[in-house]
């Protein structure tokens, strides 16, 4: 038995896992900031367009976040991250647009018209990469 590829493993596993628990740590200081800025934003002052832009943006960062966990695989390859761009200008062009006609011809809550469409949004983004990009299967062992 090789020990010095079990070492390897287990030191590039380890790495993988101080990045991840570093990059939570990131994203949980960024939104205790958001959220400390919003709780001194005086109330009065706010206006509802700004309301729709973080929601939009929020969702936007919620759908690419978990389209990049669900890709991480393929990060090395140029493919992906054209891929992920193009995606991302789909979902401006063609999933933002729906996302404001449901919302004001419908007169349907903006939770349930992203729960729905953002399902199906991710799941059609999701298949797309799946799809373009073929399996990569990882080795077990």
């Amino acid at each position: 038995m090789n020990t010095s590829a079990k070492k390897g493993t287990r030191l590039q596993e380890h790495a993988g896992g101080s990045w991840r628990w570093l990059s939570y740590v990131i994203i949980g200081i960024g939104i205790v900031t958001l959220l400390v800025a919003l709780a001194f934003h005086p109330l009065g002052k706010w206006d509802d367009e700004y309301d729709k832009w973080i929601k939009g943006a929020l969702y936007t960062c919620c759908l690419f976040g978990y389209l990049l966990k669900f890709g991480w695989r393929y990060r090395r390859a140029r493919r992906f991250w054209a891929l992920l761009v193009g995606l991302f200008v789909l979902h401006f062009a063609a999933f933002v647009p729906l996302l404001l006609l449901l919302l004001a011809n419908r007169g349907l809550s903006i939770a349930m018209a992203v729960g729905v469409l953002g399902t199906c949004e991710f799941s059609l983004l999701a298949f797309g990469i799946a799809l373009v990009m073929g399996s990569k299967r990882r080795k077990v062992g």
